[in-house]
């Protein structure tokens, strides 16, 4: 009888250890897949934040900001499912939501610089559009993002890209044009009439721009004259 008692309690405490076990493993897992949720969504947000960020700074229009700060929001709340408690993200999503309004009514905290002075600024600009690109691929074929808005944001991407780097390439002309630099004042003169030339724009209005570089760099060359606007702003601005 008592061995019969003991090999039973033997067995009850298996049992009970493995039901332990078994329920501290359940937990570590949901820790962990609710950790890799959060990670996942913690990265949207920084990546979205980026292209948001950026466009803040050379595009004009607000669509495609508001989409993208609708998104971000989307996946805060999501987050916040996850970890309601969490103070910092409860003070993001209304620092966010204030900022969903700012732009839906047109506002920025910013002012509008369509350019950079640097090659290096210009193709992180150009990389984050890029990537930009495939974000919205990826959303349109998780139906997230129809096609028609999936064309129209794409054509706006190419435009403002092509626009920023014509007048990037503009003003690091003006710039060397005040250095008396004329080999990099030339040199970027060209790259703007090279991305000009390949610009999406009306054909008339494109010859007669890529027409008024062409004049610019023939008279730099001719007794080395060189046109400074004096300011950070492009030295060829061509209307």
């Amino acid at each position: 009888m008592s061995t019969s008692f003991a090999i039973l309690t033997i067995v009850g405490i298996i049992l009970i250890s493995l039901a332990v076990s078994a329920i501290s493993y359940n937990r570590q897992q949901a820790i962990a897949v609710r950790k890799k949720k959060l990670n996942s969504l913690h990265k949207q947000m920084v990546e979205l934040s980026e292209y948001r960020n950026l466009l803040l700074k050379i595009d004009p229009t607000y669509d495609l900001i508001c989409f993208l700060q609708r998104n971000i929001l989307y996946a805060l709340r999501n987050a916040l499912e996850l970890a309601p408690s969490d103070t910092d993200l409860n003070q993001q999503l209304q620092t966010q939501s204030a900022n969903m309004e700012h732009y839906e009514s047109g506002k920025r905290d910013n002012n509008l610089k369509p350019f950079f002075v640097t090659d290096g600024e210009l193709n992180a600009a150009q990389i984050l559009m890029s990537q930009l690109l495939k974000t919205l691929e990826l959303k349109k074929n998780n139906n997230q993002l129809s096609a028609s808005q999936h064309a129209h944001f794409v054509t706006h991407i190419h435009n403002i890209r092509s626009e920023l780097e014509i007048e990037s390439h503009l003003a690091q002309a003006n710039n060397y044009a005040q250095k008396r630099d004329m080999v990099m004042y030339q040199l970027h003169l060209k790259k703007a009439r090279d991305a000009l030339k390949k610009a999406p724009l009306d054909s008339d209005v494109k010859n007669q721009k890529v027409k008024e570089l062409t004049e610019l760099l023939n008279e730099s060359k001719k007794g080395g004259r060189i046109f400074s606007s004096g300011s950070d702003q492009p030295s060829a601005q061509i209307k």
